[in-house]
């Protein structure tokens, strides 16, 4: 209890896993950006969107990560970057998990340059996303809560 209620005070922390979760957002967009084909294959492969769907859906997501981890590195919204990256962690679990439940053997997509099978490491990733988007969006509130401002939008000491 004590880490946590550390982690969740101490701007330095947050400050470095803000960085970490913005720039794997940032990465991961770049390979999608970069192979947009690719990626829609690999949307395709999850067997979860209508085929009409998936062509936009590739074209936008990369763009929504892109924006998610610049928000978050230049500490713009902190509050509503970390909940809009704890709804897309949220969403990628999922489609994970549904793949592995239907016995899907595919690419994951998550990099489209690094390939990697959708599996458990896959899913404690995307886990491990997950919770330091929670970490950010709670911190962001508990500091605003205690100090009546988002610390998280001004720079770490």
């Amino acid at each position: 209890m004590r880490l946590a209620r550390w982690v969740l005070t101490n701007r330095t922390a947050l400050a470095v896993i803000r960085w970490l979760v913005g720039l794997v957002f940032l990465v991961s967009a770049f390979g999608k950006i970069a192979d947009p084909a690719g990626f829609a294959e690999s949307v395709a492969a999850y067997r979860i969107l209508p085929n009409v769907l998936v062509n936009p859906f590739a074209m936008v997501l990369p763009w929504v990560e892109v924006f998610v981890g610049l928000s978050l590195i230049n500490r713009i919204s902190v509050s509503g970057s970390a909940l809009l990256a704890i709804v897309l962690s949220f969403v990628f679990l999922v489609a994970v998990i549904s793949a592995m439940v239907r016995g899907l053997d595919i690419e994951c997509g998550c990099f489209t340059v690094a390939k990697s099978k959708v599996g458990w490491e896959l899913i404690a990733r995307d886990l491990i996303l997950l919770g330091m988007s929670l970490v950010l969006f709670l911190g962001n509130a508990f500091m605003e809560r205690k100090l009546g401002e988002s610390v998280l939008d001004k720079p770490a000491v």
